[in-house]
């Protein structure tokens, strides 16, 4: 009885026992509390890591550039973004490039839990990934292409050749089935060139050629003899097309014995002939597109760079054109972005352009991307283009390019090995906007700002990602 007495008193008192169940539900407690906070550590490092994997995925899907370059500018995008600091342990960055041309990114690692590493999870997993996929939308392109003199020197040329076939390659690989693309190839000098097949129509006014069968002699030293030929150094300096061009290099020197002299003649056509080449119509026609019943002159006796190629979707026979591209002439830019201009309009002269309701039925846009080495070195004496100071022309080309933007084409401009501050600044003024002026100084430099261009052109969006995939235990 003593005994029971005892344990009912133990059992009824309560002084002891709130401090043992505290001090027993406490643990739960603060595990609760600091998963609570790990968690929360976990969420807001999710959200980094996927944004760092949003922003490389769209970095690369952008960028236009080679695989390599592609990896290291995700890479960057995600150190930039704090992706390898928010993570303690970095397991894996992929960044791949799928065959339907999207590009893929995938970060996984883990962070180290503070609380919940005393319930056996010493860090928790997290991954982000993120698809774009670059798809295009309906275009037309006329690619305004410095064809001038200078273009022969410091291999530019071939670099433009390079650049605009990149270009057409990348706008026609991202084009979607039933997309409408056509692409156009305006090369420009001291005039454009329209092709000798446009000489009878009726917005073209070229006069008859004037050719006449003159008997012309010369002298030739047939029995000539050469001797004690050697090599010798020699150096040039003149300036071709505004380019100074300095060099020195080895030629063939003999001791000559001429011999006696022969005269010869022979009868040859003499006199002008039209070779496609067109010059400018009066102020303020020379900036305009419109007035169909003023004819453009033709310009007799003169040569200009290939022919045009009209908007075609055609990727083997434009870049055929490229490939023909030759150099030659003085720098008259104006001449070359009306033509472009001319070229997006369905009106006469050209007319395989849709019109601007057509085109933004189908959400589609007309650019031009001009490109140049050099400034204006031509003024126009119309119908004629001679050499003047450039500041005329510069105005003139400030005109045509507020023209062609006021009719609703974007305009892209490269300044290729420019040289001049007054033409970069002219060219990124023409330009729609302050990004969409490249100034490239090197042959690399002029195919990346092409890239970039077909890149911009395309609508890259994010397609897939995904959040946070959870807690591990480590």
């Amino acid at each position: 009885m003593k005994m029971y007495t005892v344990l009912k008193s133990l059992l009824r008192s309560t002084s002891g026992n709130t401090g043992i169940i505290f001090a027993l539900a406490i643990v739960p407690m603060l595990l609760g509390a600091g998963a609570a906070i790990d968690m929360v550590r976990a969420n807001r490092t999710q959200v980094v890591i996927q944004a760092a994997a949003d922003s490389a995925a769209l970095g690369a899907g952008v960028s236009g550039a080679s695989q390599e370059s592609v990896q290291q500018l995700a890479r960057d995008y995600l150190e930039i973004n704090g992706a390898n600091d928010a993570l303690d342990i970095v397991e894996e960055i992929s960044i791949t490039r799928s065959e339907d041309g999207s590009f893929n990114v995938k970060i996984r690692g883990k962070i180290k839990t503070s609380f919940m590493s005393l319930a056996g999870i010493p860090t928790m997993e997290i991954v982000g990934s993120s698809q774009v996929m670059s798809t295009s939308r309906a275009l037309e392109i006329v690619l305004v292409l410095d064809s001038t003199a200078s273009m022969n020197h410091e291999g530019r040329m071939e670099a433009l050749k390079a650049s605009a076939r990149d270009l057409i390659t990348q706008v026609f690989t991202n084009k979607a089935e039933n997309t409408y693309i056509k692409i156009g190839i305006v090369p420009f000098a001291n005039y454009v060139n329209v092709g000798l097949g446009s000489r009878n129509q009726g917005w073209l006014s070229v006069p008859a050629d004037q050719t006449t069968m003159q008997t012309q002699c010369s002298d030739s030293y047939p029995n000539a003899t050469y001797s004690n030929c050697r090599m010798e150094p020699y150096s040039y300096d003149y300036v071709s097309d505004g380019v100074r061009v300095v060099g020195t290099g080895e030629q063939q020197v003999c001791d000559q014995n001429l011999g006696a002299k022969v005269n010869s003649c022979s009868d040859v056509d003499v006199g002008q002939k039209w070779q496609g080449c067109v010059g400018s119509r009066s102020n303020p026609l020379d900036t305009e597109i419109g007035s169909p019943n003023v004819p453009y002159p033709g310009i007799m006796g003169v040569y200009c760079p290939s022919p045009i190629t009209d908007l075609s979707d055609d990727k083997s026979a434009l870049i055929g054109k490229i490939d023909a591209l030759t150099a030659t002439g003085e720098t008259y830019i104006p001449a070359g972005l009306l033509w472009g201009w001319n070229m997006l309009n369905p009106a006469a002269p050209l007319t395989s352009a849709k019109s601007a309701g057509e085109m933004a039925g189908i959400q589609g846009k007309k650019v031009i991307v001009l490109m140049t080495d050099g400034a204006n070195t031509l003024v126009p004496n119309y119908p004629t283009h001679i050499g003047g100071p450039s500041a005329v022309s510069n105005d003139l080309l400030d005109d045509i390019c507020d023209n062609v933007k006021q009719d609703e084409i974007e305009i892209y401009t490269v300044a290729f090995k420019v040289g001049s501050e007054e033409a970069e600044d002219e060219l990124q003024d023409c330009a729609s906007t302050e990004s969409m002026a490249f100034d490239a100084n090197s042959s690399a430099e002029l195919v990346g700002a092409f890239r970039e261009i077909a890149a911009m052109l395309s609508e890259v969006h994010l397609t897939k990602e995904s959040k946070l995939i959870g807690g591990k235990n480590g």
